[in-house]
This record gives structure tokens, sequence and C-alpha cells, in this order.
């Protein structure tokens, strides 16, 4: 549950965090007095992709995590943000709504928020230093970003290469079971014997299945889907 947090505001509360690496103690110290601060239990959630963004959060205590709607609807991780960081700054600079989901990860999780209207007078305070510092974190971010991307990249390359190699295999494997249905298919007609009979049909049955399964993988590599379920 959310709730303002009740504790003594330390002074590494502001000024051991990053928006404010190099600026005068003083000056976080007096920034940090006009924010509010909120606690949040672990696995809260501090914002949600697509909301608007008014405020920068500073960690002052705990961790968040960092994710995004991914594949099939579920929540991939970017990153973890540990004290002493700030995030949330993309949607109060360019105002567009939030990135990504934000939650936390510890218990319990302090943050700072630090609205438009304070970070305007901060600016005109120190511009060059607080512009510096939120430099240096697009920077390692984007390093970040790609790290992830290039990653990502070379996994669909080798899933995109096993995907070929499934496709020959299973190409391979449906000739031969033609050839044992065939064959089943043949001796059947030519004996009359009960038990023969019933052998041959426990035969197609399970070259049936194979080539049900194997055309169902053969579907999976091409992305695609054809699954038959049953009991």
């Amino acid at each position: 549950m959310v709730s303002p947090y009740s504790g003594p505001k330390q002074d590494g509360f502001f000024s051991g965090n990053r928006l404010f690496e190099g600026l005068p103690d003083g000056l976080a110290a007096q920034w940090g007095a006009e924010m509010a601060l909120q606690c949040y239990d672990e696995g809260e959630l501090v914002f949600d992709e697509g909301e608007a963004g008014e405020c920068i959060f500073l960690l002052c205590q705990g961790s968040v995590r960092i994710s995004k709607t991914g594949r099939g609807g579920l929540q991939e991780t970017l990153g973890f943000i540990e004290a002493g960081e700030f995030f949330g700054e993309m949607s109060l600079i360019d105002g567009q709504p939030r990135s990504a989901r934000v939650m936390a990860t510890s218990q319990p999780t302090v943050l700072a928020c630090l609205d438009r209207a304070t970070l305007g007078r901060i600016m005109a305070q120190t511009p060059s230093g607080l512009h510096l510092n939120f430099l240096r974190s697009v920077v390692q971010r984007l390093r970040s970003v790609n790290s992830t991307f290039v990653s990502e990249l070379m996994r669909s390359e080798r899933l995109s290469t096993v995907g070929t190699m499934a496709n020959s295999i299973i190409h391979d494997l449906k000739s031969p079971m033609t050839v044992i249905l065939s064959c089943t298919d043949l001796i059947r007609t030519r004996s009359a014997d009960p038990d023969i009979q019933d052998f041959a049909g426990l035969i197609e049955k399970a070259v049936d299945k194979m080539l049900d399964m194997t055309q169902e993988l053969l579907d999976f590599a091409r992305g695609e889907s054809s699954l038959h379920l049953e009991r």
C-alpha cells in the first residue's frame, strides 16, 4: 500500500542521488525539503505504461523494476534501478505518456516526487550541472538498450536457424512415414488374417499421430499454429 513516508529525511536521500551529482549538498537538501516522499511495498505499482507523467522520481531507498509489455502481452524486464538513481524523466521532458511500467521490488521502497515546477527552479539555479547529469543518465540507458537489442537480435537469428533446420528435418520425416502407411495398406489388402488386420491398424494409428505431430512442428516453424487438442 502506498503511504506517505513518516521516517526522517536523511541527507543521503538527495545529495547521494545521481540527478544532483556534482552539485552542492546544501542545494540538494534545500530542494529535497520541497519534495513529497512516498513509501511503496514490494510488488506495488509506481506507474504503468501509457499513464501521464507529472514528475521525476528519485529513488531514495529500495529498488524498482522497469518492464514493458512484450510477447503475448507479458511484461518483459528491461532492468532494475537501485537507490541513488532517478527515473521517469522522459515523460516530464517530452510530455508523452509513460513508456514503461515501474514496480517496487523491495520492502520498503521510498521515492521522492520532483514535479515540473520544482524542476524548473532547480534548472534555473544550476542549468549546466543538471543538464549534464540528465545527459549521462540518457547515455547510460541507451547503452543498456543497445546491449539488450543486440542480444535479442542474436536470439532471433538462432531461432530462425533452428526453424529452418526443423523445416528440413520434418520434411525428411514425412516421406518414410508415408511409405510405411502405403505398405501397411498393401498388407491389409493381401491378408484376411484378423491379427494382421489389427496390427496394421495399430501401425496406421501410430503413423497418423506422428504425421500430425510433424505437421504441427512444421507449422510452428513457419510461424503458424494448427494444434488440434483432444482428450
